[in-house]
């Protein structure tokens, strides 16, 4: 940085004067490792969205140390005014490349993608119409569609594997509203950063929360935006796109973790949502069309094959209280009940006798 005087040079003045430059609209992030095939594809589609600079809108790539040819994936996009490109010195994992890649963005609104996410033709154009007439708005939360393609090169028409992906939630209307009221709209409920578009003061915080510990034993340690959101704005101002604005790949990798999802994090968000104002009656939908149909499958798997020790961050007695009281619960009872006689039989370190697991009225005295 070049100073005479005392006086800054002209090309480094608003480097340090960071908030005297008008901030864009909107951010659109890119948290990236190790996936330069799919950034790829994912940079020409923002290509071709947006071919000229639109003053409202940057777009930034945060590359958390990748090892491949991520760097030369971007190099095209490096003449562009409103592209900018980070490499971390080193990885800072998952969870905190998205704190750094909030804390990189300049805009009003941040919007952060993975590197395998692809933003459907309209939706920035309907993001930004949004964003401007609802100046007041904390978040807008969007439905998304999935795919299950992990090598990109064997898709060879990008608009018909975008219109072939399968909507997470039917399409619906748009609803302008508080978050509580939008927030049963997905069965998502706010756990996955494609469908989040936080005002910038609130993308800060719920970027750069402590999400240390073990991966899953808690909700920062594995859906800290569920855990702020849920928390911190379900009051605030809100809008839910419900027609799919992005598709996604639902190969994740975290599926060593799958039973602590459905058995302990899911349930976990559906309360503490109905606890913050989200409608019941909507709730127990979305507990028996998403949840209760898989916890058997889950249940016997932690029971029966446990390899990375999930189970000492599960509790049954928490599991059945939190689903006692769905009309269908009896459906999977006996299964469940089941399950656990079998493992309570050969553990002798088991407390709770199933009898009393699956035997007690409402399930409230076993809260924890």
């Amino acid at each position: 940085m070049k100073q005479k005087n005392n006086v800054l040079e002209r090309s480094d003045f608003y480097e340090v004067m960071v908030n005297l430059r008008v901030r864009p609209l909107l951010s659109i992030c890119v948290s990236t490792y190790n996936r330069a095939n799919w950034l790829s594809v994912g940079l020409k589609n923002l290509e071709r969205i947006l071919p000229e600079i639109n003053s409202d809108v940057e777009i930034v790539v945060c590359d958390n140390a990748s090892t491949d040819g991520t760097r030369e994936v971007v190099e095209p996009y490096l003449t562009r005014g409103d592209f900018s490109y980070y490499c971390n010195a080193v990885n800072v994992g998952m969870l905190g490349n998205l704190r750094v890649t909030a804390n990189h963005a300049k805009g009003k609104y941040i919007w952060i993608l993975g590197d395998d996410d692809l933003v459907k033709l309209g939706c920035i154009e309907r993001l930004l119409k949004i964003l401007r007439d609802n100046p007041n708005l904390a978040l807008v939360y969007m439905n998304y569609a999935y795919h299950r393609e992990d090598d990109i090169s064997n898709v060879t028409d990008l608009d018909a594997f975008m219109s072939d992906a399968t909507a997470v939630s039917p399409p619906s209307n748009d609803i302008n509203g508080k978050i509580k009221e939008i927030s049963t709209e997905s069965e998502n409920f706010f756990t996955a950063i494609y469908c989040l578009v936080f005002r910038r003061d609130h993308a800060l915080k719920a970027y750069s929360q402590n999400t240390g510990g073990r991966p899953f034993s808690s909700m920062l340690t594995c859906i800290p935006t569920t855990y702020y959101v849920l928390n911190y704005m379900m009051d605030e101002a809100g809008y839910w796109l419900g027609n799919p604005q992005v598709v996604i790949n639902l190969n994740v990798s975290w599926m060593q973790y799958a039973t602590l999802w459905i058995l302990e994090r899911l349930p976990e968000a559906h309360d503490l949502a109905e606890k913050m104002g989200a409608d019941k009656t909507k709730l127990d939908e979305l507990r028996h069309r998403h949840l209760l149909q898989h916890i058997p499958r889950w249940f016997r798997e932690i029971y029966k094959s446990d390899p990375i020790g999930n189970m000492q961050y599960f509790n049954p007695a928490r599991l059945i209280s939190r689903i006692n009281h769905l009309a269908k619960y009896g459906d999977v009872q006996k299964e469940l009940s089941d399950c656990y006689s079998n493992y309570y039989s050969t553990n002798s370190e088991i407390s709770i006798r199933p009898e009393r697991l699956f035997g007690v009225g409402d399930g409230n005295e076993l809260r924890e």
